[in-house]
C-alpha cells in the first residue's frame, strides 16, 4: 500500500487551473477588442462578426442567425484551446509526479 492516495482523474493542478485562467483571459480580450470601420464594427477572435452602426445601413449587417453562429463558435474554439490546453499541462504534471521517488 501506498504512503499517498491516488489522485482523480477529474481534480486539477494549481499549475493547470492557473494557465486555464490565463488561456481565457486572452481569449476574453482578443473577442472584446473591436475594429470600426464605418458602417460596421468588427468584433470577435479567432472568427469576426459584424454589426451595423446604423439601423438603415442592412447591407453591412450578417443577418442574426450567423452572428449567433459565429459567436458559439468562438466559445466553442475557446473551450477546445483549454481543453487542449488542460490536457498537455495535465500530462506533463503527473508524468513528472509519476517519475519522483
Amino acid at each position: 500500500m501506498s504512503s499517498s492516495p491516488m489522485r482523480p482523474w477529474f481534480r486539477f493542478h494549481l499549475l493547470t487551473a492557473v494557465l486555464m485562467m490565463f488561456v481565457a483571459t486572452f481569449f476574453i480580450f482578443q473577442n472584446l477588442h473591436y475594429v470600426y470601420a464605418d458602417p460596421v464594427f468588427i468584433v470577435g477572435w479567432p472568427l469576426k462578426f459584424y454589426w451595423a452602426t446604423r439601423d438603415n445601413d442592412a447591407d453591412a449587417r450578417l443577418g442574426a442567425a450567423s452572428e449567433v453562429l459565429v459567436a458559439l463558435l468562438d466559445v466553442g474554439i475557446a473551450v477546445s484551446a483549454m481543453g487542449f490546453m488542460a490536457f498537455i499541462s495535465e500530462s506533463v504534471l503527473r508524468r513528472r509526479e509519476a517519475r519522483k521517488p
